[in-house]
């Protein structure tokens, strides 16, 4: 079943007896869980945030982290004001410094790794642009292929939270360009791959030559001879760049309700921003319920929304709309009211396209 929701209106959150206590019991604070990657001058936010449960996390209060240390220290620069740390620009390649601080009365632990780009040339999240074959072959467009610096990769063709498609280990020579991956695991992983062949990178674009990295409409298809083309994800222009925040929780107010029953995998939802937001700036949310298990809000009802954003699937709108990336709400909980609806929007319906456009 498709919900289309549309939220509106400005109530102010109500305060807490303790604002830097979690919400929910048997909640962890938390900054993020795998070492972070980032090369000299880059900055990384401190704000924290609470879990009781896998993809679901609360946005805490700015002020409430404190007791902030690295070790070593003379890596990162803190910024207590915007609460940002900045990598050293001589900071050393490999470096590894553990983050220390406190949310409310929990700890907080985290780590980041510093990589030159000359280190690992393929480190980032690249999404496929493009592919040529020599026997005609279209594969399925990767919309996540992952390197990190330490020598893992991932592939996923429709991203999900932490969903990955297969992956594990490569090995890139930059002077003759040679590249090969091995498999370590998967979710699901085509038959006859063929991870060795040829890799550059110019600027932010990533080409992968005579190779098959597979395609999951044609699970057990004879491997093929490829070149792919992708670019970085996070790259000016790109139609995957994610916002500031990857993920929060909005204070909103239902507005309208629709559905087509024919539906059932999620929902596309508008709302006005109240906490965490700018008071009357829309967004849209997909909510999986499902997935999620819980039953659609209605009309005039107060939610909290908690919210991962999501790209790769392709969600088709009745009248020839698109939304390819979102928030993809992880938890919401909802109070009935009065409020009633101050818009209407035609009914939509969404499909979800197996095969993004590229």
């Amino acid at each position: 079943m498709v919900e289309a929701l549309i939220f509106a209106g400005s109530l102010a959150l109500l305060p807490l007896p303790d604002e830097c206590a979690p919400r929910v019991e048997d909640a962890v604070a938390i900054w993020w869980f795998q070492p972070l990657e980032r090369a000299p001058g880059a900055t990384v936010s401190l704000e924290a945030y609470w879990t009781d449960r896998p993809h679901s996390f609360e946005r805490a209060p700015r002020h409430c982290v404190t007791d902030i240390a690295f070790s070593p220290e003379g890596i990162l620069q803190f910024d207590a004001e915007a609460l940002t740390v900045r990598v050293a620009d001589d900071a050393p390649a490999s470096a590894l410094v553990t983050l220390t601080g406190r949310l409310g009365d929990q700890p907080l632990e985290a780590q980041i790794r510093v990589v030159r780009p000359e280190q690992a040339p393929l480190r980032g999240n690249w999404r496929q642009t493009g592919a040529t074959c020599a026997d005609g072959v279209m594969p399925a467009p990767i919309q996540e292929l992952v390197f990190d610096a330490t020598g893992g990769f991932s592939v996923t063709w429709t991203p999900f939270e932490v969903y990955k498609d297969y992956w594990g280990t490569y090995r890139f020579d930059a002077a003759d360009k040679a590249f090969s991956a091995e498999v370590e695991g998967d979710n699901q992983r085509p038959a006859n791959l063929d991870l060795s062949g040829t890799a550059s990178v110019s600027g932010n674009e990533l080409t992968l030559e005579d190779l098959w990295l597979g395609d999951p409409s044609q699970m057990a298809a004879a491997a093929s001879r490829c070149t792919y083309r992708f670019v970085r994800a996070d790259a000016p222009g790109s139609t995957q760049t994610p916002p500031t925040e990857k993920l929060g929780t909005d204070d909103v107010t239902v507005n309208e309700v629709s559905a087509d029953p024919a539906f059932a995998s999620g929902v596309i939802a508008t709302a006005v921003g109240l906490s965490g937001t700018v008071a009357g700036e829309q967004r849209f949310y997909i909510i999986p319920f499902m997935a999620i298990g819980q039953a659609k809000p209605d009309a005039g009802d107060r939610c909290k929304i908690s919210w991962q954003w999501h790209s790769g699937f392709q969600w088709s709108l009745g009248g020839g709309g698109s939304v390819r990336e979102g928030r993809v709400v992880t938890e919401f909980h909802c109070e009935p009211g009065s409020q009633k609806p101050r818009s209407k929007c035609p009914h939509s319906t969404l499909t979800r396209q197996s095969t993004p456009d590229p």
